[in-house]
């Protein structure tokens, strides 16, 4: 009797197995800390039983992910065997499901996307009202999606300056003072404030112009303001004075900056005007013209200035500068021309005949820095400009980009037979 009650036993252990094999307990967006996903989409992990798959050979996928039971999640494949990836595509909204399918099974999740986020609202006219900026996230990236409101009547001609992230409209006058803005994403509401400003609207771009060499101000350079369209005329001209200083007045507004003198490199860099800018975000570092083989590298701090250190590496040798030991060289062909950490920088750097990686990191660590938590790349707008004899005239920029997060390093570029390629991420040494 007990062999046929052990015979008997076996089957329905196998049919329990058979009905709890696929099971999805988790999803989470890479590189995220909440479970929403963005309404730009990515890649996504899924987490949970699996037992189908081929733990001998994770190559093998023989499922099918699917959003909503027909939009595919692209790129699915195995992480290890209880964990699938896949690419998430762009969407608004909550209730969404991701499906995960076998030859016999099948297991549903339920997931929303983020909902909208405002982070900045820039200010317009209270007699004339004007073009608002919005920035945040969530925001998607179809108009018909999305209604904006500001001084409680629609705000119009909405257009995207980022997708996802940044956009703008036309808001009619209001009174003087603080004001509400309102944007809707599939009828998810987002709320912010913003100010009517008495006077004409217009704001301030202001700046110093400054040697890359050395830091020094650098007078009577020919500052141009332009619309980032590139066949657009010139919108205003104007001279740095004798201590580097330039000062234009315009209306809110997407724009380009750009800086030639004789004998430098022509300086060009895009704004997004829509409140008083100053400071690190608007210096102008002017590179004196290369004309043999070495490349000059250009680190501007951005509008969130640290003590970021640079750092040049090949398999040989090393240019390194950090807050306790200033330019420090052992490459033979390369060096650092100024760090200036006082001001926030330049820091530049040339580099000659080696082959190797730039870096630009953070130290010391946030705590020096008087922060309360790892500074955000993102947010930095720190950038850098690589100059050479056989690059574009105005120099290759490089920016961090979101995905950098609070990693302690951000990879630049790397150099290869003489080309500069951007470096992958996240930067090992």
């Amino acid at each position: 009797m007990k062999r046929a009650a052990l015979f008997l036993a076996i089957p329905l252990l196998a049919f329990v197995s058979a009905q709890t094999c696929l099971k999805i307990e988790q999803i989470t967006p890479v590189d995220r800390l909440y479970s929403e996903v963005p309404t730009s989409g990515g890649a996504i992990s899924i987490r949970g039983l699996f037992s189908s798959l081929d733990r001998s050979n994770l190559t093998t996928f023989r499922f099918k992910v699917t959003i909503d039971d027909t939009v595919p999640c692209d790129n699915a494949s195995a992480i290890d065997y209880v964990t699938i990836s896949c690419v998430v595509p762009p969407g608004l909204g909550r209730g969404h499901s991701i499906t995960v399918k076998d030859t016999t099974n099948s297991a549903s999740f339920v997931f929303n996307y983020g909902k909208p986020t405002i982070t900045s609202v820039s200010d317009t006219s209270s007699v004339s009202g004007g073009r608002i900026y919005v920035e945040g996230s969530n925001f998607y990236n179809n108009v018909n999606s999305v209604k904006a409101f500001a001084n409680g009547q629609p705000c119009t001609d909405i257009q995207y300056e980022q997708e996802h992230k940044k956009l703008s409209c036309k808001a009619v006058g209001g009174e003087e003072g603080q004001a509400y803005f309102l944007l809707l994403t599939q009828d998810v509401a987002a709320y912010s404030t913003f100010n009517n400003v008495g006077g004409d609207g217009y704001f301030s771009i202001s700046g110093v112009v400054k040697n890359a060499m050395n830091g020094e101000p650098m007078p009577d350079v020919l500052l141009i303001l332009q619309s980032q369209d590139p066949y657009g005329p010139p919108l205003a001209k104007i001279r740095s004075n004798e201590q580097g200083i330039f000062r234009f007045k315009h209306a809110a507004g997407p724009y380009v900056l750009n800086a030639t003198i004789e004998g430098f490199s022509t300086f060009s860099q895009k704004l997004n005007v829509y409140r008083d800018i100053s400071g690190t975000v608007t210096e102008v570092m002017m590179s004196p013209t290369i004309t043999d083989n070495k490349i000059r590298v250009v680190l501007k701090y951005g509008r969130y200035p640290l003590n970021i250190d640079a750092h040049f590496y090949t398999n040989t040798c090393e240019v390194w500068s950090d807050f306790w030991q200033m330019h420090q060289k052992t490459c033979p062909n390369s060096t650092f021309v100024t760090s200036n950490t006082a001001t926030h920088g330049p820091i530049t750097m040339d580099i000659g005949e080696e082959r190797g990686t730039y870096y630009a990191y953070w130290v010391p660590t946030p705590e020096a820095n008087g922060l309360s938590q790892p500074a955000n790349w993102d947010k930095s707008q720190a950038e850098v400009t690589v100059y050479g004899a056989n690059l574009p005239e105005a120099g290759l920029k490089f920016y961090p980009s979101f995905t950098q997060r609070t990693w302690q390093m951000w990879n630049v570029f790397t150099l290869e037979s003489g080309k500069v390629i951007p470096a992958k991420n996240p930067p090992s040494l």
